[in-house]
């Protein structure tokens, strides 16, 4: 069906490269991660898999650019171990806007709407 999805996108020539495109990046990471991103126009894959192996690493999303446009992005935490990623926002201060535990997910929403723009973590259960 996904494929399907893709092919009539093609024909249509709409190709929306976004989760049904399966855009993806998977890293393990060591250290803390700065998700790459805030130039014009710029943004990371739909989909950011990261294997933070036993420890717990903060993983700080970027500024976007333009910033009142609605970006969103997933976040899934690969490894099936102890590694908790600790979200952190893009303002001043980096604020913590969730924690993903062993295996599981979090989609992160630009919220543009609020009195000061910063991203927003919806985690699975």
């Amino acid at each position: 069906m996904q494929g399907e999805l893709i092919e009539s996108s093609r024909i249509r020539k709409c190709l929306w490269d976004g989760p049904f495109a399966m855009t993806t990046q998977n890293l393990t990471i060591v250290a803390n991660y700065q998700v790459p991103g805030g130039a014009l126009n710029q943004s990371p894959p739909y989909m950011i898999m990261l294997n933070p192996g036993a420890s717990t690493f903060n993983v700080t999303m970027y500024l976007p650019n333009p910033a009142n446009v609605m970006w969103c992005h997933e976040i899934w935490n690969t490894i099936g171990a102890t590694g908790v990623l600790t979200l952190k926002g893009a303002n001043t201060g980096n604020p913590t806007i969730g924690s993903v535990a062993a295996n599981k997910r979090a989609e992160v929403v630009w919220n543009f709407y609020a009195a000061t723009p910063e991203w927003v973590a919806f985690l699975s259960a």
